[in-house]
């Protein structure tokens, strides 16, 4: 909290500087003045090593006030502007969005508010101290409200994600003009549904008292119908979160739970069994404060979507396990995939596919060549022959096919070998590969491991992302091409050569990564963090240091307030 005592040193460091100027006879021009010398005097540095660790971006002041020649933004005759009190409400409602109102410098406005008619002949200096944290309060709240609290390739570089970006000290002074602050904000907030359904359900669970929390399941034996003990109590408490109504007081775990308990795993991708196993009794023990983190961090990747996703558009959502064929905001096919496990993560990225290939060749990476397959081939020297696999020697840009018995282990570990395996029914690509360009070489694609779709937890490839229903696919995305129907798909997809296909135009792919979202039948669901990327982008969120805290506000203050700007300026 600012105190008296601070506005009083700063008055007196203020007096000592200029002795011709007086209190109560202090201009608006001297309020643009102090702004103007303090945002030219001092250099703040907003980033170290890349991390921004200032709330606050010089850049941004400057370009505003410089625009309206560091005349005040937030006073009008001395006194504090409509506008100023509508930014003050829409920060103290920031939480609403996942977002932590101190960050936007509101402790520090209010208590400069607070303390304004306590220090004698400090109006003006004090009102040149809230312009310029109300102004860059305005501009970081719209930019994390619109962008995202923290870049995504701080949280992980080899995402591909680029939020949207605008100059939002423009924002702010067609705000001022004419659009009003509040509107001006609520214009930056995503517009995708799905932002808008997680933002109500967090107003949800801010609305359960601090105690509704019951008490947690334990221990690790499983809970299943028939059962009868005091587990089964603890049970009915944390399922009636979910299901209302339910009896709390029955120790007998009955039909009603059982149905219960498989409404809850269908929210959160288990199995349906109705059978409470570890995975189950995880999920229940879930605290509220889990949840409300949870749908924080989600809400931050929705603002790191495109303003609006294309009419038709391939949507993977990686903690789900599923790919979704949306056209008109609406999933027109939804098909079962396989992503990438936790030592070979599938990314977040967007790009467009433009092509597909038929019976594909797998150029077997060099990792893989190394670490999985000459292992292999040193148990069973047929190994390759039996797996399909040939040998090619890379010279320049040429290629030239290598006898498997002349193959030497040093050269596939430098290079020079590569492995390619053949179309067939053991390819790893399966008969269709979907391509969309990117730096980190993922694909979509068949595979011959079919199995693995009927598990509920599906993170087994090395990053690519594999299709349950790859001719399905391909024939919808072909669908205006009408020589390509699932028969001759299918034809082609089981010829010895690959054959590529162009699309009939490009569609983007996004490759996203929601552990929370609201279904289209206004179900809340939650996934598991299979990465862990819901705790490092929680972790990024609360770790910025904010400019009240660092340097502090009061020090932020005697820089805007302290000194002389006329006398400097003389």
């Amino acid at each position: 909290m600012i105190t008296v005592r601070v506005f009083t040193l700063l008055f007196a460091l203020m007096i000592t500087s200029v002795t011709h100027v007086y209190a109560g006879d202090m201009s608006r021009n001297y309020i643009r003045e102090a702004i103007e010398l303090r945002l030219k005097k001092y250099k703040f540095a907003s980033k170290v090593d890349g991390k921004k660790v200032l709330s606050y971006d010089v850049a941004q002041l400057k370009s505003f006030y410089s625009r309206r020649r560091f005349t005040p933004a937030w006073t009008s005759g001395g006194q504090r502007c409509a506008d100023a009190n509508e930014l003050v409400l829409a920060l103290r409602e920031a939480a609403l969005e996942g977002l932590n109102p101190s960050d936007y410098h509101l402790d520090a406005i209010e208590s400069v508010i607070a303390e304004k008619n306590q220090v004698e002949g400090m109006d003006d200096i004090v009102l040149a101290v809230i312009d310029v944290l109300l102004t860059d309060g305005f501009l970081h709240y719209a930019s994390d409200l619109h962008s995202g609290r923290v870049g995504p390739k701080l949280v992980n570089e080899e995402w591909d994600v680029h939020p949207r970006k605008t100059d939002f000290a423009i924002v702010l002074q067609q705000a001022l003009d004419s659009v009003g602050v509040r509107e001006a904000l609520n214009q930056l907030r995503p517009r995708h549904k799905g932002y808008e359904n997680l933002r109500k359900a967090l107003a949800g669970y801010r609305s359960l008292p601090v105690t509704s929390d019951p008490p947690k399941i334990t221990g690790v034996r499983r809970l299943a119908k028939g059962d009868s003990n005091a587990r089964v109590v603890a049970l009915r408490n944390r399922v009636s979160l979910w299901y209302p109504g339910i009896s709390l007081e029955d120790k007998i775990f009955d039909d009603s739970l059982e149905h219960a308990v498989m409404v809850f795993q269908k929210q959160h991708g288990i199995e349906p069994d109705g059978i409470v196993g570890k995975e189950t009794i995880a999920a229940l023990n879930m605290t509220n404060e889990d949840r409300m983190r949870q749908i924080v961090v989600n809400l931050e990747r929705y603002r790191w979507l495109p303003e609006q996703l294309e009419e038709k558009h391939i949507a993977v959502n990686i903690p789900n396990f599923e790919l979704n064929v949306i056209e008109k905001g609406i999933p027109a096919k939804t098909i079962r995939v396989v992503v990438g496990k936790s030592d070979h993560r599938t990314p977040l990225l967007s790009s467009a596919m433009t092509y597909i290939v038929l019976s594909p060749y797998w150029n077997v990476p060099h990792t893989i060549a190394t670490k999985e397959i000459l292992p292999k081939m040193s148990n069973d020297p047929d190994y390759l022959k039996k797996e399909n696999i040939r040998v090619f020697r890379k010279e320049g840009d040429v290629m030239t096919a290598v006898d498997h018995s002349s193959i030497k282990w040093a050269a596939v570990r430098n290079g020079t070998l590569r492995f390619r395996m053949e179309p067939g029914a053991k390819n790893s690509l399966g008969k269709v590969k979907f391509m969309f360009p990117n730096f980190t070489n993922i694909y979509l694609h068949d595979t011959p491991s079919k199995s693995l779709f009927a598990k509920s937890t599906r993170n087994f490839s090395h990053g690519c992302v594999r299709v349950e229903q790859p001719i399905a696919l391909a024939s919808c995305l072909l669908g205006k091409d009408t020589a390509w129907v699932n028969d001759a798909i299918r034809k082609a997809s089981g010829k010895r050569e690959e054959r590529v296909v162009c699309l009939p135009e490009p569609i983007k792919v996004h490759l996203q990564y929601f552990t929370a979202w609201v279904d289209d039948a206004g179900s809340l669901q939650f996934r598991n963090d299979i990465y862990d990327w819901d705790d490092q982008v929680s972790k990024a969120m609360r770790g910025i240091p904010t400019l009240h805290k660092k340097p502090g506000v009061e020090k932020f203050a005697s820089r805007i307030a302290g000194g002389s700007p006329s006398a400097s300026l003389q």
